[in-house]
């Protein structure tokens, strides 16, 4: 029997296993944020004990989706990188809605799909809207339609926020790649570039976490993105 030749061909089922359990995929939406938990708290989100969510838990360790801090005595349980909340991302485009059984549901559903974070970066309505405010702006523009690349103009506008992108584009990870929110149905930004920005963004209370995911944007945060991001002044005819 020949080969598979490598890169080319993957065995989903064990991995795809994994999200498929009601249980672990509380766990991992509860993770999703890009927040630390404990193993009990997981076993509330999921409903389950936390004998069983320990056992849960293990499997997604096992599987290469959750890692564990230890901090003393205390352990957390946090996504293993950003290609989980991806993925999570993903398959939260494919899938139902949860049924909404009360008023808590409805506001929640709301704040989720007006801004919240997709493991480290700003997603929602707002995250769609400052991928659209970075290219329009000049900042960002589109590399392959996927990826994006950074402009020296982009690089004042980072200068200005007090972002150093240099160390940045030296990693290995994604730098800005366009990435479809499961609730606006459009992109917005996942890689380094965004998740710099969030975080300084949350420094400066512009976006304040009211929840894991979600997030409160101040009340001038419009201003503030247009005194940031100006777009470029349309000529006017004489």
């Amino acid at each position: 029997m020949s080969e598979v030749p490598d890169g080319r061909e993957r065995d989903l089922a064990p991995v795809a296993a994994l999200f498929g359990d009601p249980a672990r995929s509380a766990m991992l939406t509860a993770l999703a944020g890009g927040q630390a938990l404990p193993a009990g708290e997981l076993a509330r989100r999921a409903g389950v004990h936390p004998a069983t969510a320990t056992a849960h838990l293990r499997r997604l360790v096992q599987g290469g989706l959750v890692q564990v801090r230890v901090q003393g005595r205390h352990r957390y349980h946090e996504l293993a990188g950003p290609q989980v909340a991806v993925v999570l991302e993903a398959l939260a485009q494919l899938a139902p809605p949860s049924t909404i059984r009360s008023l808590r549901d409805h506001n929640s559903a709301n704040d989720l799909a007006e801004a919240r974070t997709c493991y480290d970066h700003l997603a929602g309505r707002r995250g769609v809207e400052l991928r659209n405010r970075l290219l329009t702006s000049d900042a960002l523009r589109s590399a392959d339609g996927r990826d994006h690349i950074l402009t020296d103009h982009g690089r004042q506008l980072l200068a200005e926020l007090g972002i150093e992108p240099d160390h940045l584009q030296a990693t290995r990870r994604v730098f800005a790649r366009s990435c479809i929110d499961w609730t606006s149905r459009l992109p917005h930004l996942a890689g380094a570039l965004p998740a710099v920005i969030t975080s300084r963004l949350l420094d400066l209370g512009w976006l304040t976490r009211t929840g894991d995911r979600t997030l409160r944007v101040a009340p001038d945060y419009g201003k503030r993105i247009d005194d940031w991001l100006p777009s470029p002044r349309r000529p006017t005819s004489d």
